[in-house]
């Protein structure tokens, strides 16, 4: 029996030198480097140091961005990289890192999503497993919730549909699919756009349940609602007082990953937030940005999550 290590990362705005859109010449190259190694060393830090098999990364520029990170990784030679250039506004992507020991082949899809501008895709890639298992692995980073919450969660309700529809159709392809969610929603687990949209439940046994049917709902089950009662009710803060706490970053799985039908199963209690005291100012994470005059040269505003995947 083997194991893939998963795991998530927003790296908040991590862009090249000299092309931050706010903060202009004042991101330096310096500045990128400490950066750089700074994330890696959490990434590097996963799983009591042996690291992720596999990691669904948002909010970098670009290829070049995703692979500096990868350089600077502990045992750097051992990973991979599938990157899509989105056309978002901001310019932040979703990529992966992976160890082709492990998961192998990527055949990498993007699906671009247009409001009245385009935002980030919806990166979708199968992957081919050590035991023989197929991986499909979707990740997402949807809209923000600038402009207020509900004003935006149209938005997130759009993207929501659009994903479902993807996993759809690899349940089409087979009921038992081995699908795995991974990303930043910028909505919590008992949203609308993640509950009733996406069709990521709390509900074990209704997924399990699940029918080859072409109505049947794309149900996933939602990792990440045992969080919310954490030490930490989140993997985001913004704002003040517990109500800041946002759990964003989640892992929903199939029907398939659930059971173990088709060779990889979840092993559900092992998600968890990653967060030690040496990435965290107080309970929050530590960033890595300006404030007012001064820089803060922390890591992530953003926590990292985690799961292990049985491979039989």
């Amino acid at each position: 029996m083997g194991e893939i290590r998963l795991a998530w990362y927003n790296l908040e705005n991590l862009f090249e030198p000299g092309q931050h859109p706010e903060l202009k010449d004042g991101w330096s190259r310096n500045r990128y480097d400490k950066k750089i190694r700074n994330v890696a060393s959490v990434i590097g830090a996963l799983f009591s140091g042996m690291g992720p098999d596999l990691i669904g990364i948002c909010e970098v520029q670009s290829d070049g961005v995703l692979d500096d990170v990868r350089a600077a990784l502990p045992n750097s030679g051992t990973y991979a990289m599938v990157h899509h250039d989105s056309p978002d506004v901001r310019m932040i992507d979703v990529g992966f890192l992976y160890r082709p020991a492990v998961v192998s082949k990527p055949k990498p899809r993007a699906f671009n999503i247009r409001k009245r501008y385009p935002t980030r895709d919806i990166l979708d890639v199968t992957f081919r497993v050590k035991n023989g298992s197929v991986l499909h692995v979707i990740g997402n980073h949807w809209p923000s919730r600038s402009g207020g919450q509900y004003e935006s969660e149209p938005y997130r309700i759009l993207v929501a549909e659009n994903c479902a529809w993807i996993v759809e159709q690899h349940y089409r392809d087979d009921p038992e699919a081995n699908i795995l969610l991974m990303g930043d929603f910028n909505d919590e687990p008992f949203n609308r756009s993640v509950q009733e949209y996406l069709f990521a439940i709390r509900n074990r046994a209704r997924v399990q349940a699940r029918r080859n049917s072409p109505k049947a709902r794309p149900y996933l089950y939602n990792l990440s609602w045992p969080l919310l009662d954490g030490p930490t009710p989140g993997s985001f803060y913004f704002g003040s007082g517990p109500a800041g706490w946002n759990m964003l970053d989640q892992m929903m799985v199939s029907k398939g990953i659930l059971t173990g039908s088709n060779g990889l199963k979840i092993e559900q209690e092992t998600m968890a937030v990653f967060r030690p005291k040496w990435i965290r100012d107080g309970s929050k994470p530590k960033p890595f940005r300006r404030r007012q005059r001064k820089w803060v040269e922390g890591f992530s505003d953003h926590f990292p999550i985690t799961a292990r995947l049985r491979a039989d």
